[in-house]
């Protein structure tokens, strides 16, 4: 599929679940979407796509989600103009998420796969449930990442129009800082794993915690509230009693921390909750 972008900004909305998802920068001028493992008249059956005004929606379909069709599942490439800039939303449920050049503005959540950039420029909210997140080289003006279960290996320059933070649950932190121009600071606080910082560390301007007093009640209450909150919007509540979140900030252990988030993806899988539901329910884990 090839789309003619009229400007240098691309709004996407982007949300897929069983494949990976990958974005080329190159000297082209067009937009151009690949899934390399379906034919071409049956991705419509699996995939809702819309271009208009440079706005791209691409998602995959209720009946595909969570690997419900996973035959005709596929891998997502994206191959854009290389002096375009993205913003919007990007969900990634089971797959990775990988970029070469990555001029972007806006949200991330990857909930069961690793997300890898060689070069990120822009502002990025991330959130990461259960997979590492690496970038090469970085230049943010805004950064926040919640890292639940997976490393958190950064090297960037940061020039930051707000205050940045990285929380980490269960997984190490490491930032190398290649340069840092500004007068805001960094909070990285990590319940059960290491924090390393190198580079050209700013003087007063990085605050590490190490919260594992309490925090591990406070997840928990956290969850029982948003729990309660999904119980009265989806009018399932015997099923969602089922859903036992138990958080151990003493434990660093992977397997036991994704659980919970497999727990959930299977009660999708069962048609026990919906795919919105379930959203719900991994966002009440933070």
């Amino acid at each position: 599929m090839n789309f003619a972008m009229t400007t240098r900004l691309l709004k996407i909305d982007l949300k897929l679940k069983s494949g990976d998802l990958t974005i080329f920068s190159e000297d082209r001028q067009d937009l151009e979407i690949e899934f390399p493992d379906l034919r071409k008249g049956t991705i419509e059956n699996d995939f809702e796509v819309n271009f208009e005004n440079d706005h791209l929606v691409l998602k995959e379909k209720e009946n595909n989600l969570f690997g419900l069709n996973r035959r005709n599942s596929s891998d997502v490439i994206l191959r854009i103009p290389e002096d375009v800039k993205l913003e919007g939303s990007i969900k990634s449920y089971s797959g990775d998420l990988q970029a070469d050049t990555f001029h972007f503005c806006g949200d991330i959540s990857v909930y069961a796969g690793d997300l890898s950039f060689e070069t990120f420029i822009g502002e990025l909210e991330l959130k990461s449930y259960s997979g590492d997140v690496t970038i090469d080289d970085g230049e943010f003006s805004a950064l926040h990442i919640n890292s639940y279960s997976g490393d958190v290996k950064i090297k960037a320059a940061f020039k930051l129009n707000e205050d940045a933070e990285i929380k980490s649950m269960s997984g190490d932190v490491a930032i190398d800082f290649t340069s840092y121009r500004s007068d805001k600071t960094i909070t990285i606080n990590s319940l059960s794993g290491d924090i390393n910082t190198s580079g050209a560390i700013p003087e007063n301007k990085i605050m590490i915690k190490h919260n594992l007093k309490n925090l591990g009640q406070d997840i928990n209450a956290k969850i029982m509230r948003g729990l309660s909150k999904i119980q009265n919007i989806a009018g399932k509540k015997s099923d969602l009693d089922e859903v036992k979140i138990e958080i151990n900030p003493h434990k660093n252990d992977r397997s036991e921390n994704n659980l919970d988030i497999d727990r959930i993806l299977s009660m999708v899988e069962s048609g026990r909750v919906t795919v919105d539901e379930a959203e719900r329910l991994i966002k009440a884990l933070g």
